[in-house]
């Protein structure tokens, strides 16, 4: 069985094109054999009773087997053509998907270490060191649950693509079995004609319902950005201390917290610094 991971809609498509080829080999050498039938019977039974209304029903029951078999590729193709083409992109699609989601949880995996070394900022006491560590604990939980939710977005799209790479293995297999089975049925023998074709027909039509079958599997495409804003809001907030600063990003970063009980607040926004320590900031130059 030839494996499903790195198998192309395109592959398959040159399956089924195959088959397209040997079920109309088929039919040209049943008709052709089924015309020179006709052409030995008329030289002997030209006037014989009932000649032309055999001749009629010979072309009939010929003409039903090829429309019917005719009809079966049809539907095949089309199926190839419509929703399987469609979606021949999809694999490539969601393995990049998961690609990116991989890239992304390796930086929230790596801003959840960086979070956690941000607890403890010596020299800090209190109820508002409590609280500061609190909102740490918060946002580093935030980010595990984040990283979590992305490797099992990328584990998603990695199934999604190897099963819309199965569908187009499973087609594409059983039309080589289909094309074998046409292009070896045998011919016209006694006084059997159409042998191909009508032995083509079951096999094309259990290949449509195979197909059919295969199509149920069908999964959507994914997006990589789809939980791009919870992504930067997760990474963002609250505004956490770097060891020996204010919070990254306001005008005091860079000078360390004094053991006071009124540092940072549990709101973790650039601006949370209580009275004392704005008056203080304020004398030493910040401009808060």
């Amino acid at each position: 069985m030839t494996s499903a991971e790195g198998y192309e809609y395109s592959t398959m498509r040159a399956k089924v094109t195959a088959l397209r080829g040997s079920l109309d080999n088929a039919i040209a050498q049943d008709v052709a054999e089924g015309e020179q039938f006709l052409t030995d019977v008329k030289l002997l039974f030209k006037h014989g009773l009932g000649y032309g209304e055999a001749v009629q029903s010979f072309h009939n029951r010929g003409n039903a087997l090829v429309a019917r078999a005719k009809a079966a590729m049809e539907a095949i193709e089309a199926e190839c053509d419509g929703p399987l083409q469609s979606n021949a992109l999809v694999p490539k699609q969601l393995e990049e998907d998961a690609r990116k989601w991989r890239a992304d949880a390796r930086k929230v995996a790596q801003k959840e270490l960086d979070c956690a070394k941000q607890r403890d900022v010596p020299g800090w006491t209190g109820d508002s060191k409590v609280n500061y560590d609190a909102a740490v604990l918060v946002q580093e939980s935030a980010l595990k649950e984040l990283k979590g939710v992305m490797v099992s977005t990328a584990q998603s799209c990695t199934a999604g693509a190897l099963l819309n790479r199965a569908i187009f293995c499973a087609i594409g297999e059983a039309a080589i079995a289909a094309h074998g089975a046409v292009q070896w049925n045998a011919a016209a023998s006694g006084d059997s004609y159409y042998l191909r074709t009508a032995s083509a027909v079951p096999v094309l039509e259990a290949l449509l319902q195979q197909v059919r079958r295969a199509m149920n599997g069908e999964v959507a495409d994914g997006s990589a950005t789809a939980l791009a804003h919870e992504v930067r809001k997760t990474e963002t907030m609250p505004n956490l201390l770097v060891k020996g600063s204010w919070p990254t990003g306001t005008s005091a970063a860079g000078t360390s917290p004094a053991d006071t009980e009124g540092g940072v607040t549990s709101g973790g926004d650039d601006a949370n610094l209580d009275v004392e320590a704005r008056i203080n900031a304020c004398l030493a130059g910040a401009n808060l």
